[in-house]
């Protein structure tokens, strides 16, 4: 077989629509492989507790008085 031979039986192999439908396919195959191999899980979120939240609601309400001054010391701090 010479090279005049070969050179059209080589084009006409890799245009045949079945090698270039398993050339697409393994192509996705190794994408989806190497995304499964370098995927890493997000940690989860640190939830902030809303203890501090209901502690200021159990307590009575203060006289506007004095619910003026507590609202002073706590924009101080």
């Amino acid at each position: 077989m010479s090279i005049n031979e070969l050179i059209p039986l080589c084009i006409a192999v890799i245009s045949d629509w079945r090698v270039i439908f398993i050339t697409v396919l393994t192509i996705i195959f190794i994408a989806l492989a190497k995304y499964v191999q370098r995927y890493r899980k997000k940690p989860p979120r640190v939830r902030v507790k809303k203890a501090e939240a209901k502690a200021p609601a159990e307590k009575a309400a203060p006289a506007e008085g004095e619910a003026a001054s507590e609202d002073k010391a706590a924009a101080a701090k």
